[in-house]
């Protein structure tokens, strides 16, 4: 018996996914703390979240076609010059000497500069040129991973421009885009993501052995975000270390006299210098001092649906009695999952979660709390329906 195939459509902040054995087409967002600029940020909480979609879906698994809208990779066209038309009042000029392979050597260099670590590339001819489409591989292989893992068989991976009439620029794949898809799936098949290569330039392209090694080097490295905020943060910390270190270090300490000696009037005076630093190398209320800044550089952002809108409403209440930087509300269609997610910045202390979280428990009990770095909040409460 042959598998019936779906269709998922891949957007940058969303998919939409067709089943054959769905009346309908249904979505899943994504929230800034799974995907940000088609790149994934938490890939373990992806999986959570694609987890409960296909549960609280009744999705059966079958097999999948990824169709790339156009916000989900990078697209651009390369074209030859279009030469001056002739006149006779035209001030003549010289001729441009750009072939196909300036414009090959031009594209390659635009996806090298593709800010992800690994991409994937098809290139195109068009009318006096090229079109190239350039995706980060990481950004739809965890998609598709998360779906295998509940028992889904991707079949391919395809760049939405081949399918043809600007179909891949909609914002929206409806039920006659998604029967197109699967009937044309034996010949998009040949423009499978999955079968290409991650890009290399061609200055990394080399039989000699010595320059393979360079290249290597080259390619380790391109930039990581992730690598270089750890780097920082364990330099500040080295930083830290090296300070108290220094401090104790400089901190005079009293010699030991032999019991039968008499102290001269002189040695009360470094037993009083040493008693006098020691407040000053730990005092007692530097704590209280940072904690109550942190607390007022905080922003908390709430999601929720229309469901849970009076919950979120009632925590937003108690929070706006601590002196946050801002409460934020925001109301989403779906938010993809039905357990409370309470999410917290590496640098929030343990006073600031542990009220946020008594402030949450008192409307509710399911609460899954994760550690994770956001650039628009510290703390974020996503309300499961």
């Amino acid at each position: 018996m042959t598998t019936k195939t779906g269709v998922i459509y891949l957007l940058k902040d969303k998919l939409q996914l067709y089943s054959p054995f769905l009346p309908s087409i249904i979505e899943f967002r994504f929230v800034p703390e799974i995907v940000r600029d088609l790149d994934i940020v938490n890939k373990s909480l992806l999986d959570n979240l694609i987890k409960v979609f296909v549960t609280n879906g009744k999705i059966p698994p079958s097999n999948l076609i990824f169709v790339l809208s156009d916000s989900a990779y990078f697209i651009k066209d390369f074209v030859l010059p279009t030469p001056p038309s002739a006149s006779k009042t035209a001030v003549p000029q010289q001729p441009l000497n750009v072939t196909m392979e300036n414009l090959k050597q031009a594209s390659e260099q635009y996806i090298e500069h593709v800010p992800y670590d690994n991409v994937v590339s098809r290139t195109f001819p068009i009318k006096s040129g090229l079109r190239v489409c350039a995706a980060n591989q990481d950004f739809y292989e965890a998609i598709k991973e998360a779906f295998e893992r509940q028992g889904f068989t991707v079949e391919a991976v395809i760049p939405g421009l081949v399918l043809g009439n600007n179909l891949s620029a909609k914002p929206i794949m409806d039920a006659g885009m998604a029967l197109s898809i699967v009937q044309r799936t034996g010949a998009l098949k040949q423009f499978d993501l999955l079968t290409q290569h991650i890009f290399v330039p061609e200055s990394e392209k080399t039989n000699d052995p010595v320059d393979e090694f360079e290249s290597e080097d080259q390619k380790n490295k391109k930039p990581n975000t992730k690598r270089l905020i750890a780097m920082v943060g364990i330099l500040a910390i080295l930083i830290i270390l090296l300070v108290i270190v220094y401090i104790q270090s400089q901190a005079p300490v009293t010699p030991q006299q032999p019991v039968q000696a008499q102290p001269p009037v002189t040695d009360v005076k470094p037993a009083s210098t040493v008693n006098t630093a020691v407040p000053t190398v730990v005092p007692t209320i530097a704590p209280t001092a940072v904690a109550a800044q942190t607390i007022q550089t905080i922003t908390v952002q709430i999601i929720n649906t229309s469901q849970t809108s009076s919950v979120a409403q009632s925590i937003h209440t108690d929070l706006l009695k601590l002196p946050f930087k801002a409460v934020n509300v925001q109301t989403q269609t779906s938010v993809g999952t039905a357990t409370t997610i309470v999410s917290f910045a590496s640098t929030v202390p343990q006073n600031v979660r542990t009220q946020v979280l008594d402030d949450v428990k008192k409307f509710k009990t399911d609460i899954s709390v994760q550690e994770r770095q956001s650039a628009t909040s510290e703390v974020s409460i996503i309300l499961g329906n």
